[in-house]
């Protein structure tokens, strides 16, 4: 049973491990994407998201946000792929690190 028990936590343990991987490389893709465009002489880049069921289903929410370029936000990504407890932790730090924030 003690032995079970081990394997399940070190299955956890490899899991979060691989999670964290797998958020970083993911990081690293979205910044190379959006350092091009700041490469090549934009000065702003905003990121947009939108949430709700659609325009002819119900309401929906969208943002529009501009982060400074030092703000390494890893973890942010389409609302829809990220856990309701992660969303509402990353908004605080998002709303920190903002130059501008605008949502409709």
């Amino acid at each position: 049973m003690e032995k079970q028990r081990e394997l399940r936590k070190n299955a956890r343990t490899e899991g979060r491990r691989r999670s964290n991987n797998s958020l970083l490389n993911e990081y690293h893709a979205l910044e190379a994407f959006d350092r091009s465009f700041l490469e090549k002489g934009m000065r702003y880049l905003a990121g947009v998201d939108e949430a709700g069921r659609g325009a002819l289903a119900g309401p929906v929410v969208a943002a529009a946000v501009i982060l400074p370029r030092s703000a390494s936000l890893i973890g942010v990504n389409d609302s829809k792929k990220i856990r309701e407890i992660d969303r509402e932790c990353l908004f605080g730090k998002i709303v920190a690190e903002a130059l501008a924030v605008g949502i409709a």
